[in-house]
């Protein structure tokens, strides 16, 4: 029984070992963890600015750093991308509770379009995008935008969902009304 125990924590500090690695070879450190996600983005990353890009206070319900009891960014940050996840799946209608994920924010577009030039020897010259294989959304920091992190969960939750995807396009029709109703919603 000690065995499996000890195996168990081997496993899981390696699982840990490798998703801190694997961001730091892309230049990104850890920034907090939630239920749903990981994140990661660049070392001078303004949090608070991110924050308010997420509009924090309306999806946890905060008038301002201050009168929440709790001033760490970092938490509020995983807080904030657990809400979100949650407000997606409510829009699709669809709960994968189980989900966890990696959510990596990079400088800006031409070092995102950089990492997959490297990694999928591909330009893909897009400011967002979820990868299923990898269960990890990329944004480019100066074009994230509330709708934009709302479409990519979408597609986290539509692909850790269905056992045979959908197609392509109604892919984006489900994630674009997720992105449509957090606009909507948050104004």
């Amino acid at each position: 029984m000690k065995k499996k125990f000890h195996i168990i924590i081997l496993i899981a500090a390696f699982i840990f070992c490798a998703q801190a690695s694997h961001a730091a070879e892309k230049g990104l450190t850890f920034i907090a963890d939630g239920k749903y996600f990981s994140i990661y983005g660049p070392k001078d990353l303004d949090i608070r600015e991110l924050l308010s890009k997420l509009n924090y206070k309306y999806f946890l319900q905060v008038d301002s750093f201050l009168d929440k009891e709790e001033n760490d960014p970092g938490s509020l940050l995983s807080k904030t991308m657990d809400a979100l996840y949650l407000e997606a799946s409510d829009v699709l209608g669809i709960h994968v509770y189980s989900f966890h994920g990696n959510f990596l924010i990079y400088q800006d577009k031409a070092s995102l379009n950089a990492f997959f030039q490297d990694y999928l020897n591909q330009d893909l010259k897009e400011s967002s995008y979820y990868f299923h294989e990898k269960n990890t959304i990329y944004v480019s920091y100066p074009d994230l935008t509330l709708g934009m992190i709302g479409h990519e969960i979408a597609h986290a939750v539509i692909s850790n969902y269905f056992v045979v995807l959908p197609p392509p396009k109604v892919q984006e029709i489900l994630a674009g009304y997720v992105d449509y109703s957090l606009r909507k919603q948050a104004r």
